[in-house]
């Protein structure tokens, strides 16, 4: 069973890697999602467990679905395989 922060650890690393891509700073996703840096940096550290809006707010401005945000783009497996 996945423990919350590992969890909160792979959002983070897959909202960093999406915003790397994407070219934005984490300054500007935080302007454009309102996603405050806070908890940017907080996702990617693995602490505390964000909303689901707030996922879908992140998902929104790096355009990528929610299906598409928990499955492994270089391994095509969703979340569940990565981490179990």
């Amino acid at each position: 069973m996945i423990s919350t922060d590992d969890f909160t650890l792979w959002l983070g690393r897959r909202v960093e890697t999406l915003r790397k891509e994407q070219h934005l700073t984490m300054f500007q996703l935080s302007i454009l999602s309102g996603v405050s840096q806070t908890t940017l940096k907080r996702m990617r550290q693995g602490i505390g467990n964000p909303k689901m809006l707030t996922i879908v707010r992140l998902c929104q401005i790096l355009n990528i679905s929610l299906s598409e945000f928990f499955t492994e783009e270089k391994e095509g497996e969703p979340l569940w395989h990565i981490l179990g």
